[in-house]
């Protein structure tokens, strides 16, 4: 993807590509390609399964935490039987022309946690991309499929943006599911940095320790 820093696309549909500066101090956000892992920190995230959603060969849908605005090629929500399903069930289906589109989550209230099933049926190197606080993450691999998640630990955000990286510039096709979103408490992902300050304090608790030892006659 070679958008902007900061890829802004509105709710109501109409999409804007904004050059903005990057934000002063950049989200710290950790990454998972493990369900199992994003899942047993992130307990309590809702889940949109697209499964109520309207099937629609728009580009633009409403859902009822977030709208998806989007300038890529297509970015429909198609049923089980299309190609490239990720389970059998109704899933967001992208597909792009140029790299320098994206199709946007918009969310009504921000959020800390994201994770999503995707799949990648492209069969010309196009890879999938996640743009989270003006932060790009490649994820998705052509012919392949898996999980993706980032959780802020820092601070939150309230729209992500899909897209592909050049590749042969025709992404075909890139399907999304069982989006799970949400807000995950800071301290429930342990980063070396949070780390170091205990670390830090045992130190000194060792070194008093010592100091307050009596010394043999």
């Amino acid at each position: 993807m070679k958008v902007s820093n900061q890829f802004v696309l509105s709710a109501c549909g109409v999409v804007v590509l904004g050059f903005s500066a990057t934000p002063a101090q950049a989200l710290t956000l950790k990454t998972f390609t493990n369900e199992s892992e994003f899942t047993a920190i992130a307990t309590s995230l809702a889940t949109e399964t697209f499964n109520d959603a309207t099937l629609s060969d728009k580009k633009n849908h409403v859902l009822d935490d977030f709208a998806i605005a989007s300038n890529m090629t297509w970015s429909r929500i198609v049923d089980g039987s299309t190609a490239g399903n990720i389970d059998g069930s109704n899933f967001l289906r992208l597909q792009s022309r140029n790299s320098d589109t994206a199709a946007a989550f918009n969310f009504a209230d921000s959020i800390n946690a994201f994770g999503f099933d995707w799949a990648n049926t492209d069969s010309n190197g196009d890879t999938l991309e996640l743009m989270v606080g003006g932060q790009i993450f490649t994820f998705g691999l052509a012919g392949g499929s898996g999980f993706f998640g980032v959780i802020a630990t820092d601070g939150d955000f309230d729209s992500v943006q899909f897209s592909d990286d050049a590749g042969s510039t025709f992404l075909q096709y890139g399907s999304i599911d069982n989006v799970r979103y949400g807000n995950v408490a800071p301290q429930a992902v342990p980063t070396p940095a949070a780390i170091l300050p205990n670390l830090f304090l045992l130190g000194l608790n060792v070194l008093s320790r010592r100091g307050d030892r009596p010394t043999n006659p």
